[in-house]
């Protein structure tokens, strides 16, 4: 996916008509997002001053952090896609569209009240989950090698189910679960909008009505940390270095002076 922002002049004020394009995502810059934590300038140039060293200026964090938010924290109803029945490999999903031939009517829309469960949300198939060893989605394929050389690697990582429910996402510090789903107003009933919020990632909605969905963020680009963010700490200071002695080289003893000849 390719994202733009907007940028502030120098007097502070917010221009819609200039654009912006991110750069692409890159898999350094995603796994060093995950261990630091940083609040945003607007400056995209700025440079991102932390331990351990971010390989990039602001603007390659802030595509890091909308990367990371995107694959853990963007919903859909259960339902408005399932798995690709021509897929050889079961792992591409397709829009629950109607099939008449088949007297098939598709994707059903859920009432309020059965959105207000968790268990009838699943993540968004159009962003998988980024791989914990690495920050990409799927692991590049590896090159052909010998079977000694093959048993010396380290299993392929698999990303996880692109419809995982929710409820199966891990739960926060005191058994708080990963999403809250509610109804935005109870008293409309089944005509009003259903909301999913993540609760690992603040400011991350998914907001249902009907068929219409859309996924919204609005926060400071940062995941909950349960017991406050613990930087990384520096790597042990080394000990003072010891001048190692001189060599003492052993006394070789002198030979005899030799008497000097007297002169008649």
């Amino acid at each position: 996916y390719v994202y733009y922002v907007a940028e502030y002049t120098n007097d502070n004020v917010l221009t819609l008509d200039k654009w912006v394009k991110l750069p692409k995502s890159k898999p350094e810059c995603v796994m060093a997002a995950r261990k630091i934590k940083k609040l945003f300038t607007g400056d995209l140039e700025a440079a991102i001053v932390s331990y351990p060293p971010f390989p990039g200026v602001e603007k390659d964090y802030l595509r890091a952090q909308i990367g990371r938010i995107a694959s853990g924290a963007t919903a859909c109803v259960k339902g408005m896609f399932i798995t690709d029945e021509e897929d050889e490999e079961g792992k591409a999903v397709k829009p629950h569209d109607p099939n008449w031939e088949e007297s098939l009517p598709g994707f059903v829309p859920l009432t309020s009240v059965e959105l207000q469960n968790p268990a009838n949300w699943v993540h968004h198939p159009s962003y998988p989950s980024i791989l914990s060893q690495m920050g990409r989605a799927v692991e590049p394929e590896r090159e052909e090698v010998d079977e000694d050389e093959a048993a010396k690697l380290p299993p392929q990582e698999q990303g996880e189910g692109l419809l995982k429910c929710v409820t199966a996402d891990k739960k926060l510090a005191g058994g708080m679960p990963a999403w809250t789903a509610r109804s935005t107003c109870p008293a409309l009933g089944d005509h009003s909008a259903s909301v999913l919020r993540s609760n690992w990632w603040p400011g991350a909605c998914t907001i249902v009505q009907d068929t219409s969905i859309v996924n919204v963020y609005v926060g400071y680009g940062h995941k909950h940390a349960e017991r406050g963010f613990q930087p990384f700490d520096p790597p042990p200071i080394p000990a003072e270095g010891t001048v190692p002695k001189e060599q003492e080289d052993d006394a070789v003893p002198m030979p005899p002076a030799e008497p000097e000849e007297l002169e008649e």
